[in-house]
């Protein structure tokens, strides 16, 4: 993980929040642009080629007008949050 200031910071480096430490309210915040490239390579690695993610012109003409990321890698971003801020390193969950 790259910190603030741009250097490597180590798993190992960080502890995630035990739970007392955890309060209702706690927020945590993961942004990602996806990109054309996230969509193709997440394709390539599940075998998920559905059109609606990879095919414009077939997706232009769906309730969502246009292609839609995978909702497998959209959750992986929910999977980041949990397991880099929130409650952070050491977390697993089903």
């Amino acid at each position: 993980m790259l910190t603030d200031t741009g250097r490597q910071e180590t798993t190992a480096m960080r502890a995630g929040k035990t739970i007392d430490q955890l309060h209702i309210g706690d927020t945590a915040e993961f942004t990602k642009t996806v990109t054309e490239t996230d969509i193709y390579l997440y394709a390539g690695i599940t075998g998920d080629f559905n059109p609606a993610h990879v095919n414009e012109v077939y997706a232009n003409n769906t309730f969502f007008k246009t292609r839609i990321a995978h909702g497998m890698l959209v959750a992986g971003f929910i999977s980041a949050a949990l397991a880099n801020q929130l409650p952070g390193p050491g977390v697993a969950f089903p």
